[in-house]
């Protein structure tokens, strides 16, 4: 998805800068040679930088200490954020989630 129309950036392209070391707004526009223009991707982009420090903060919680993110390229036809990898190489998965019931499968109380 784009994040800057005026200059065609997307969200690949901002990760990618955050993962190169991008710690702020003003430093992810000059990573991906941006332009000034109406300005109203810099809220988006703030939203992304504060996301990727989260992310780094709980993988340091997790790890115990400072971990690096590293962009993964998703499988094709996958349409999910990246996901990231920590510095061990394991890819960091998502808790599968189990299936909904129907109602049929739901248990009715005995009459």
């Amino acid at each position: 998805m784009y994040v800057c129309i005026c200059n065609a950036v997307t969200e690949d392209a901002v990760h990618e800068c955050l993962a190169s070391g991008a710690q702020n707004t003003r430093q992810v526009k000059e990573g991906c040679g941006m332009k000034p223009g109406c300005g109203t991707c810099t809220r988006r982009i703030r939203a992304m930088v504060s996301e990727w420090k989260t992310a780094s903060e709980l993988m340091d919680a997790f790890t115990g200490g400072p971990a690096t993110l590293q962009p993964v390229s998703a499988p094709e036809g996958d349409t999910e954020f990246p996901r990231a990898e920590p510095a061990t190489g394991e890819p960091v998965r998502a808790p599968q989630q189990q299936p909904r019931r129907t109602r049929r499968e739901v248990k009715q109380p005995a009459a």
